[in-house]
């Protein structure tokens, strides 16, 4: 299933998957997230989730006012997010 994300401030959104992370999701739609590591050591995906509910590689769920890693976390609903979007 696939959900609809939204990135805020920037106003983009994108389609993610529940089977891939937010940032595979959104590199894959075109869209360049602030990332580095890609496995969740450096930090620099964190992002603020405004709305929705996510999963991590841990079983984890964060929901709204959590911190998340793009890199590690996955869509269970629709989302909205605070993050770096560097344009291309």
């Amino acid at each position: 299933m696939s959900h609809i994300i939204k990135i805020f401030p920037s106003n983009i959104e994108f389609s993610g998957r529940e089977d891939e992370s937010i940032l595979d999701a959104a590199l894959s739609a075109g869209i360049h997230l602030e990332h580095s590591c890609k496995a969740g050591d450096c930090g620099i995906c964190e992002s603020d989730l405004l709305a929705g509910e996510v999963v991590d590689s841990k079983g984890n769920i964060f929901g709204q006012g959590d911190k998340i890693l793009t890199c590690c976390c996955k869509p269970k609903t629709a989302l909205e997010l605070n993050a770096h979007f560097f344009p291309e």
